[in-house]
């Protein structure tokens, strides 16, 4: 028999096969570094040092005010934001992730995925707690099917999405909309434009819901699926990573309630056995209440521990309620229905919506496939001790085995709003020394450089920057008598965000990175190097060339070869082709053949990729927007190059 492994929190990020990630909105209670940037790994497939080099945020974390500011630095390519208002909620403790990834072949094909967890985007997560995840995809190709199952998607996903909506304006995305033309402003419109076009008519009930408007429990009652009379659930299980606060002995109020209701809506009959899964040395009001459980016929049980975790024992933390009837003679749970979510089992997790509670997510599902005992011969995946952390051949019986536990701590607010979220780089001149533009702000701040000290300030707006460009810099603001301070990122010249300065290339190099497109360049290649325009997809009439060539025909060689690749490439990659190419060949400018291009011929090169035979047809049009968009970077590139006042040269 196979070992039923479950994927784990991290593996919900790796893209379906053929496709790779673009942009992910995130929220959440806690989340660190080492996970969101494993996370980011697995969801771009690209390395810490390629999301550095890139600049390009592929996951944005919404998180409580509570969590400690996470640095991109420390998670290339993840920006954790501030909240900037009054929060709605009294945690923010709804535990979602919406993602998009597109097709590698056929970059109008995209996929969203909807990710509900119980667990925190933690380590501990991954390695020490006991927590469950569910997630669903929606194709591109799906979004006109008539199948219950897209519809149904269609209708988790969009319920996300809201839920996200609803969120942004709380908090400070300023530096998602510094930079008009960037990869990551690309990948976010996509995303947004992706969760637009689903239609809202016709479309199921989500299975997927949020403490909003309501509580948790209201809304399990209304999505759950109600029996007939005749087969309502005589099996209740109820688990929390925590419980409300003790206050007697009596039943834990929430739980009686969740039971209460359920058996008062026709969901589960008078004998209805329960089980309550609770961590013996942290489980609050259950560890006075074993008595008065079990004088209603309630068993406490510890969690179970599944075979595929080995032989480590992990702590409860998932939130989780499941209901079926077990018929003699029938090892299936008939009629079963779980939910699961980051609501834990409390007044303000479960039984109080927005703004007195907890912003809480979760989702209510119908499972026909499982079955309560394990046998020979049974696939793993159907056994529920392999999909729930539940077991029932252990119950505790002694009162001394029960804990009350440090419960949930109190978080004082550690990640603050700061003036200004971000500030752009500007590299030094002959006329200039290297400074940070700051957007506008009210309050007073100081940037701080590498050694801690302030900045010396050029403006009202800007300040000297010394060494070299940093992925973020600190700024220090006071109010109300406190001094603060936080990280925000850097954005550079290429629309970067929070991104490693970029090396300088000679033109072999920048072609080799381009070539690459729409991947971003091997690690190994961020760095300029000497190679020869020998790639597959060079034009046959330039393969000969060889490295020792004169300037004027490596610019050459360049052009033909960048023409060739840019004709062919897709609509739906043209924005991000335009960043790819002016990040490139800005990082060329310096190199020893712009230069003997410009000392020996006098002519701009640039021109040629303008022309309606390096374009696909759908830039042809002098006036199209395609077209704008890559008339204005080479003229910028122009610029760059020293080129702005050189004739157009040759169609070479």
């Amino acid at each position: 028999m196979s070992q039923f492994i479950p994927p784990s929190l991290l593996q919900h990020f790796v893209p379906p096969d053929d496709y790779t990630g673009t942009f992910c909105w995130l929220t959440g209670y806690s989340a660190d570094a080492s996970f969101l940037s494993a996370a980011a790994e697995r969801f771009t497939q690209h390395t810490d040092g390629q999301r550095a080099a890139q600049g390009a945020i592929a996951i944005v974390a919404l998180l409580d005010v509570g969590q400690k500011q996470i640095n991109s630095t420390d998670a290339p390519g993840v920006l954790h934001v501030p909240l900037t208002q009054k929060q709605n909620f009294a945690l923010l403790h709804a535990k979602v992730a919406l993602l998009r990834f597109r097709h590698v072949d056929s970059p109008e094909k995209w996929c969203l995925r909807l990710l509900v967890s119980t667990g925190n985007w933690t380590r501990q997560t991954l390695e020490k707690s006991l927590d469950l995840a569910w997630s669903i995809n929606l194709f591109s190709e799906e979004l006109r099917s008539s199948e219950a199952a897209h519809r149904q998607a269609r209708a988790d996903v969009l319920a996300g999405w809201k839920l996200f909506e609803w969120l942004m304006p709380l908090f400070d995305l300023s530096a998602l909309y510094a930079e008009p033309y960037s990869l990551t402003t690309i990948a976010r419109e996509q995303l947004r434009q992706s969760c637009g076009g689903l239609a809202t008519r016709g479309l199921p009930k989500s299975r997927f819901f949020d403490s909003r408007k309501n509580s948790l429990l209201t809304q399990v009652l209304k999505l759950a699926p109600l029996p007939s009379p005749t087969r309502m659930a005589n099996r209740l299980i109820m688990g929390s990573g925590f419980f409300e606060t003790s206050t007697g002995s009596g039943v834990p109020v929430v739980l009686a309630k969740i039971a209460s209701d359920l058996k008062q809506r026709g969901f589960l009959n008078r004998h209805c056995e329960v089980d309550v899964i609770a961590e013996p040395a942290d489980c609050q009001a259950v560890s006075t209440s074993l008595a008065a459980m079990n004088a209603l016929g309630w068993r406490i049980r510890p969690p179970g521990q599944p075979h595929f975790i080995g032989n480590v024992s992990r702590r409860l933390h998932a939130k989780f309620i499941f209901a079926g009837r077990r018929r003699k003679g029938s090892r299936a749970c008939l009629d079963a229905w779980l939910y699961l979510g980051s609501g834990n089992l409390t007044a303000p997790g479960f039984l109080v919506g927005c703004p007195s509670g907890n912003l809480e997510a979760g989702l209510v599902i119908a499972d026909d496939s499982l079955e309560w005992d394990k046998v020979r011969g049974m696939a793993p995946a159907a056994w529920l001790e392999n999909r729930l952390p539940v077991q029932f051949k252990d119950e505790i019986v002694d009162p001394g085995a029960l804990a009350t536990g440090p419960g949930m701590p109190d978080r004082p607010a550690a990640f603050l709003a700061a003036p200004i979220s971000w500030c752009r780089y500007v590299a030094a001149s002959d006329d200039s020394v290297a400074c940070l533009l700051l957007p506008d702000h009210v309050l007073p701040v100081e940037i701080l450089d590498t050694q801690l000290q302030a900045c010396v300030r050029l403006g009202s707006q800007s300040v000297a920057w010394p060494g070299e460009q940093q992925p973020s810099v600190t700024v220090r603001w006071q109010e109300n008598g406190v001094v603060n301070q936080c990280s925000i990122p850097v954005i550079d010249a290429a629309g970067r965000i929070a991104a490693m300065p970029l090396p300088e290339l000679d033109l072999e190099s920048a072609w080799f990175q381009l070539q690459q497109f729409p991947n971003a360049p091997a690690e190994e290649d961020s760095e300029a190097d000497t190679r020869e325009f020998n790639r597959n997809d060079t034009p046959p009439s330039v393969r000969h060339s060889t490295t020792s060539d004169s300037g004027i025909r490596a610019m050459m060689r360049l052009i033909e070869s960048v023409a060739h690749k840019q004709s062919g490439i897709s609509l739906a990659d043209w924005d991000a082709w335009c960043v790819s190419l002016e990040q490139a060949l800005r990082q060329a400018a310096h190199c020893s053949a712009v230069k003997a291009f410009a000392a020996e011929v006098a002519l701009n090169p640039l021109i040629v990729l303008g022309q309606p035979c390096s374009l696909p047809a759908f830039a042809h049009e002098v006036e199209s927007p395609q077209n704008n968009r890559l008339q204005r970077l080479l003229s910028d590139v122009a610029g760059c190059w020293g080129m702005v006042d050189m004739a157009p040269s040759a169609d070479f």
